[in-house]
């Protein structure tokens, strides 16, 4: 009878599966971090416009100022807000979480506090969107500044 062929160095042969496996996950986590790391291709291209982009009170007394900002979506796609940041305890700025249509116009109502204030003082509110499938990699800011020349009460 005749033996089975068996080759006298195993040495490589055995580690064969388990370097296909090795090769396989390599390239699956090196596919995963070019897909995480890409930027998104229109990083340039304005999504959402402030109107007034500045919000100037002017001369104003020392209290607590309101004003409304209309974000509208000038985009093809639709876009979600998140979050809204200020820049310091003075400003305070009331968005709910939502989604904007291509076109449409939401209300971003601003508190500004002067009180104990003097002279010249500005702020800025930040508004974090995304369009659809870009957050939470790629999140975009609106930046809307905020000034007043604050004149002191005087008792």
């Amino acid at each position: 009878m005749h033996k089975k062929f068996q080759p006298e160095f195993q040495g490589f042969y055995a580690f064969g599966p388990y370097l296909c496996i090795a090769v396989f996950v390599f390239s699956l986590s090196g596919a995963f971090y070019l897909w995480w790391n890409q930027k998104p291709e229109d990083s340039t291209e304005i999504l959402l416009a402030a109107e007034p982009a500045v919000c100037d009170f002017g001369e104003v007394s020392e209290s607590v100022h309101h004003a409304v900002v209309k974000l509208r979506n000038v985009s093809k796609w639709p876009l979600y807000t998140f979050h809204v940041v200020s820049s310091c305890s003075c400003t305070e700025a009331n968005l709910p979480r939502t989604e904007i249509k291509p076109g449409e116009t939401i209300d971003l109502k601003l508190a500004f506090d002067t009180l104990g204030r003097n002279g010249i003082t500005k702020g800025n509110v930040a508004v974090a969107f995304a369009k659809d499938g870009d957050y939470p990699r790629f999140p975009r800011y609106l930046m809307i500044d905020i000034r007043a020349d604050v004149t002191p009460n005087i008792f």
